[in-house]
């Protein structure tokens, strides 16, 4: 499955699906290549844009290693943005609250950033 990333500046999101692609594994009879359907979309909130992401078409049982692998995924992409917003001088502060919660709280979590 590919990553697409990108920005699009809060006054210009719109409510619209941004692409369909598919999940699977090689070699899973259970979830092969293809067989769930995930879809992205853009939601304007609060002066942001809310991202949601919608998995189905996947096998009963499944959820919850799903759930796991969607929460990592979305903890990582949170801690290479914070990265780079340090990178380009943002302030944890500003940081902290683009993430709801005090510049303090972001340092400490994210502050120690390990490579793997």
């Amino acid at each position: 499955m590919g990553v697409t990333s990108g920005q699009l500046p809060p006054n210009r999101a719109r409510r619209r699906a941004l692409s369909r692609p598919t999940h699977g594994w090689v070699g899973d009879e259970e979830l092969p290549p293809g067989s769930s359907e995930v879809t992205v979309k853009l939601e304007p909130r609060d002066g942001g844009t809310r991202v949601v992401i919608c998995h189905r078409g996947i096998p009963e049982g499944t959820a919850g290693g799903m759930q796991e692998g969607w929460d990592d995924f979305a903890e990582i992409t949170v801690k290479d943005a914070v990265a780079h917003a340090r990178e380009s001088g943002y302030s944890w502060a500003f940081i902290g609250s683009l993430i709801g919660t005090s510049g303090e709280a972001a340092r400490q979590r994210y502050g120690h950033r390990q490579r793997a």
